[in-house]
């Protein structure tokens, strides 16, 4: 592993490494290699933000305090990373690795509880969040957004295949 790699690790906390571990060693599950990541994580960014760019920092700062293209609270972004969270609007590829990490930890979370961890699935916990989907408690606009999401995640998809 490339040196300036361990040391950008080296924020993470354990959680995020087991995580993130089998993503950045090339050994996602079987059912994480239908999702294709970064056409999902862009697609969350679009919504979000309007980011098309993603390997750039995003200054917005939501109606809640959450930072960076996707919109990461800083109780999601503290489970994963022990750096301020003043650096999720500057620092672009840690906040890429903790929206990957977070986007892992909601597939693998659907998938314990027998849900399937659909484009959809993940875009409804991403904005309502894990519980809300669970219950079946999301409010109509979250819907709203997972239809979006699907939708821009299906189209994102076409538009990289051979």
């Amino acid at each position: 592993m490339p040196n300036k790699l361990r040391k950008s690790l080296a924020v993470f906390t354990p959680f995020a490494h087991f995580l993130l571990g089998g993503l950045l060693h090339g050994a996602p599950s079987a059912s994480s290699a239908a999702l294709q990541r970064p056409a999902f994580l862009n697609g969350i960014a679009q919504l979000e933000t309007g980011t098309i760019d993603v390997g750039r920092p995003c200054a917005k700062i939501g109606r809640r305090g959450e930072r960076s293209a996707w919109q990461i609270s800083p109780e999601v972004w503290r489970e994963y990373c022990q750096a301020p969270f003043t650096r999720a609007s500057s620092d672009s590829r840690l906040a890429a690795m903790v929206a990957a990490a977070h986007l892992e930890w909601l597939r693998l979370s659907l998938e314990q509880k027998g849900r399937p961890a659909t484009p959809y699935n993940l875009a409804l916990a991403w904005n309502a969040g894990l519980g809300a989907v669970l219950t079946g408690k999301a409010p109509p606009g979250a819907h709203d957004y997972a239809a979006r999401a699907d939708a821009l995640y299906e189209s994102l998809t076409r538009s990289e295949a051979p």
